[in-house]
């Protein structure tokens, strides 16, 4: 019983070391590609009034926002966000697993809105990730903190 719990552990403890080698090894991608990496968020339209906006994080610190219908506010606007704010961001990607993630998470229902993220670290390096239904928890913290970022800056236009 006693090597049964010991070969656990010890497995264990390769399979945590080997995820937060992956997310060391995603930050330190992004680091390296600097101003060419981005994060880009849109929420998509339904059939009421649920609001379409996109949102784009790059590397350079900026933030745009695009507010088209039923969002506040409307229109174009731009502004720059900390190195802290970005490297939150690339740390919430890398505890999402974001590269391992499913392609599309979607029930095929007609009045859902979508949410799709993508992240691009260069060419090599990009994905795009599609919620339109019971995606996992981690994505939604995820798409939830783009949000909140995005309304920091811009909510009251």
């Amino acid at each position: 019983m006693k090597h049964y719990i010991g070969l656990l552990c010890i497995g264990l403890s390769v399979f945590l070391s080997g995820c937060a080698s992956s997310q060391t090894k995603l930050i330190k991608a992004f680091e390296k590609a600097g101003t060419e990496a981005f994060v880009s968020f849109e929420r998509t339209a339904c059939f009421g009034t649920c609001p379409v906006y996109t949102v784009k994080i790059s590397g350079d610190l900026k933030i745009t926002y695009k507010g088209r219908e039923f969002s506040q506010p409307k229109g174009e606007y731009e502004a720059t966000i900390t190195s802290e704010e970005w490297k939150t961001l690339q740390e919430k990607i890398a505890m999402t697993r974001f590269f391992e993630l499913e392609d599309e998470y979607d029930g095929y229902i007609t009045d859902v809105p979508s949410a799709i993220t993508t992240v691009h670290i260069n060419e090599k390096r990009t994905k795009r990730v599609l919620n339109k239904w019971e995606a996992p928890e981690d994505l939604v913290r995820l798409e939830t903190h783009i949000d909140q970022l995005w309304q920091k800056y811009f909510k009251e236009q």
